[in-house]
């Protein structure tokens, strides 16, 4: 997977659409670039938020075409983020992890060259837009707890299951 990072100040179109998910309904947004957005809501307020200075042009089916690609092992698919270099260098390490397994904050954190930074690390996992192609649901607690997630526990839970049963 490619992450490519776009300026704030980046304008383009968004196409963007509603879809049903193995986790729920999430809304897509692709560029040309790649896939921009990926949220488990109904709502496209964070989406307008976040891109700005991008033209919003409703498309169900160009994100409908995404879905084969996107919930699989290991999808190869491009993305597109605004973030600090920091965080891309947090979602990028993420983008390697392999497909069904999980990594501690505190291990992540190491494994970018930042031992000292597990919360920095929690904040960038946060920050993530584009969820379950950064995998930011398969960071955990150094204690083995799944901690929080930004769509909710038992949709972590879910995402790290259906995967767990997709190898084997």
């Amino acid at each position: 997977m490619n992450i490519q990072l776009a300026p704030k100040t980046a304008t383009f179109t968004i196409r963007y659409g509603k879809q049903p998910s193995p986790f729920g309904e999430c809304v897509i947004g692709v560029t040309e670039q790649g896939v921009c957005y990926l949220a488990f809501t109904d709502s496209y307020t964070e989406l307008q938020e976040y891109w700005t200075q991008a033209t919003l042009c409703y498309d169900a089916r160009a994100t409908a075409d995404l879905l084969p690609q996107i919930f699989k092992p290991n999808p190869n698919l491009d993305v597109c983020v605004q973030g600090t270099a920091f965080q891309q260098k947090v979602w990028t390490a993420l983008t390697h992890l392999p497909f069904a397994t999980v990594i501690s904050y505190a291990t992540l954190a190491e494994t970018i060259g930042h031992p000292q930074s597990a919360r920095a690390v929690g904040q960038a996992v946060a920050k993530n837009t584009v969820a379950f192609l950064i995998p930011c649901h398969r960071v955990i607690r150094q204690s083995g707890e799944l901690g929080d997630y930004r769509w909710g526990v038992t949709r972590k839970q879910a995402m790290l299951a259906w995967e767990k049963d997709k190898i084997a």
